[in-house]
């Protein structure tokens, strides 16, 4: 096992990590099912006279990427999420996709012993959306945007208590 393991989503977690009053991390949702993002850069071409094609490319900055998380509906998650009244105060937090509390790549011996595949720094939730039919489990979405990503061994150079398998 190593930088070329892939990984199945039942062996993944995401976790929302916050801020309380206090400043003491806690973490916002929890029970996850599903994961998905979208980042891009941000292209521009300069304008040219006496030219049909563009000359050349410059490479803008990251735009705000977007991602929805899957949760299951408990009472605990519904609460958690902001209200029309309560979404101006919310501070900005990070996503963590790290591996499942049982994978073999973990560290037992750290006080955090997953591996942080990708961190997702100033999130927000900015909407949700929910449903319920007979036989389903009832879920939410949680809509987020984010302003940067950061892959594992970014977050291992920032954090350096962090677990990478490159350690």
């Amino acid at each position: 096992m190593g930088l070329n393991q892939s990984f199945n989503g039942s062996a993944l977690n995401v976790v929302l990590v916050g801020q309380d009053a206090n400043g003491k991390q806690v973490k916002i949702l929890a029970r996850g099912s599903n994961f998905t993002y979208t980042r891009r850069f941000s292209y521009s071409n300069p304008d040219e006279l006496n030219t049909t094609h563009v000359q050349e490319t410059n490479l803008g900055r990251e735009e705000l990427g977007t991602g929805r998380i899957a949760v299951v509906f408990t009472l605990n998650n519904n609460d958690a999420l902001p209200s029309a009244d309560t979404i101006r105060s919310l501070k900005e937090f990070t996503i963590l996709e790290i591996t499942g509390d049982d994978h073999p790549l973990n560290d037992s011996t750290k006080a955090d012993p997953n591996v942080v595949m990708n961190a997702f720094i100033g999130a927000r939730i900015v909407g949700e959306s929910s449903g319920s039919a007979v036989n389903q489990t009832k879920m939410i979405d949680v809509e987020v945007i984010f302003r940067r990503k950061l892959s594992g061994a970014m977050w291992k150079a920032q954090q350096a208590d962090a677990v990478y398998p490159a350690n």
